[in-house]
């Protein structure tokens, strides 16, 4: 073929830093301790009150890092993107280029369980999302999930832990006609903006105090 495009050329914005360099840097700050001192406890009692942060470091590794993997694999290209909550550095401006990314998805992957620091975060978060899918499972077959309540915030029934759920599982749609809001389940003169004052708030990600009601900021 007469011509000099490069079909199958690489992107050519070299990796500056090793994947190892990340690892640390871009733990969000409200999950550091835990994280470092690898207190799955603490982290998942940390991961409740903060379902916005949550979320977007699961989103962060399942789609951003997976699909620079899969983007460099098929020898496309892929845009740098930016850190964007508060991390123990105070560092607002981390970017990551798309080599960067993809090296860092292989890092976290191919290493060995929990081995890694940001590896370990993402991997508490997402057996904290499995365990709510599996309560609210069995909210839509109307069995108890007392057992799990746990799991959740200042809940005490079904119906108050499948809006709880709601906060990180997207599609969860919740109503006072809800089937789970029956007369076992109801709560005496509780307003459902009262579900979600919380006790202990978690952070935005800018590091700024946020209950599970607010919407946080980036």
């Amino acid at each position: 073929m007469d011509t000099t495009w490069p079909f199958n050329f690489d992107n050519p914005a070299v990796a500056r830093h090793l994947p190892a360099y990340y690892d640390k840097l871009i733990i969000p700050k409200y999950f550091y301790d835990a994280v470092i001192k690898r207190d799955i406890p603490a982290l998942n009692n940390l991961i409740k009150y903060n379902p916005k942060l949550s979320i977007a470091v699961a989103s962060f590794f399942n789609l951003t890092l997976k699909n620079a993997f899969y983007y460099k694999k098929a020898a496309k290209f892929g845009a740098p993107v930016r850190i964007k909550w508060a991390t123990e550095t105070e560092n607002y401006k981390i970017i990551i280029n798309f080599n960067e990314q993809s090296q860092l998805y292989v890092y976290i992957t191919t290493a060995p369980p929990l081995y890694t620091y940001f590896g370990l975060l993402v991997n508490t978060i997402n057996n904290y999302l499995v365990q709510l899918r599996m309560v609210m499972g069995l909210i839509n077959h109307k069995y108890p999930a007392n057992k799990y309540y746990h799991l959740g915030v200042n809940v005490y029934n079904n119906f108050q832990m499948k809006l709880f759920i709601s906060q990180f599982i997207p599609g969860v749609r919740v109503s006072m006609t809800d089937p789970s809001m029956n007369d076992n389940y109801k709560f005496a003169n509780l307003p459902v903006n009262n579900l979600i004052n919380l006790s202990m708030p978690g952070t935005n990600m800018d590091g700024s105090a946020q209950g599970l009601g607010d919407s946080g900021t980036y």
